[in-house]
């Protein structure tokens, strides 16, 4: 089974991460070595939050365990149907936690 986008909220452990991650960006952009790609979750690790310096970028596959999923309402499904349109993402570099 493939694994889906996850909604903001939800937590996961993550390969690599001795800590679990609080999911709170979709697809977020950035630039590696000038390069600029996008991860599929931007999160935090727990129970600290978000301080600038422990931003965890991460994709579907990296997550080993979901621990709790977050709100999901009718905007999350909508966006939901156009994460999963491969058009959307055409020419678009999709990297890797080994690219960081």
């Amino acid at each position: 089974m493939e694994k889906q986008q996850l909604p903001i909220g939800s937590v996961v452990s993550v390969q690599g991460v001795d800590e679990n991650v609080l999911v709170m960006s979709q697809f977020p952009k950035i630039k590696i070595k000038g390069i600029e790609g996008y991860f599929d979750f931007g999160g935090t690790i727990l129970p600290l939050g978000f301080s600038g310096e422990n931003l965890v970028l991460f994709n579907k596959e990296d997550i080993t365990d979901l621990l709790f999923i977050g709100y999901i309402d009718k905007s999350f499904q909508e966006f939901l149907k156009a994460a999963n349109t491969p058009s959307n993402f055409e020419g678009a570099v999709r990297f890797t936690r080994g690219d960081l």
